[in-house]
């Protein structure tokens, strides 16, 4: 299979001015190869079928285990959109765009449980 371009992407975060820790996250992935890089640096691949993803979750700014959270919820979307679409097999945009939506709502559901379900991850979640 030929592909018609080549994807170079570049991934960085900086914990900024303000905090000691860096509770962003991010990654970048080739769906048709399965590989995402979650930490800095480049990442170059062919364009291939099941597309590319990029994504990045801004930190809970000092909440108790933020920098989880922020991690957490992005492998839960790159782990639901991969698997939706090996399902689906070549999604139009409609089907794409409800397989993000519904990725990013159940990472949110479960963090949110996470935040109920443990005392240390308390503050991700009200009482």
């Amino acid at each position: 299979m030929t592909h018609r371009y080549l994807i170079q992407a570049y991934g960085t975060s900086d914990v900024g001015r303000v905090r000691a820790n860096n509770e962003d996250s991010f990654f970048i992935a080739d769906l048709s190869a399965g590989v995402r890089i979650e930490k800095n640096g480049d990442l170059s691949f062919p364009a291939g079928p099941g597309g590319s993803l990029f994504a990045v979750a801004d930190g809970m700014g000092g909440a108790a285990a933020g920098e989880m959270a922020s991690r957490l919820g992005l492998r839960i979307v790159y782990k639901v959109v991969q698997e939706s679409i090996r399902e689906i097999n070549h999604p139009d945009n409609e089907e794409l765009e409800e397989i993000l939506i519904d990725a990013v709502a159940t990472a949110n559901r479960r963090i949110f449980q996470m935040g109920r379900d443990y005392e240390e991850y308390r503050a991700w979640a009200p009482p």
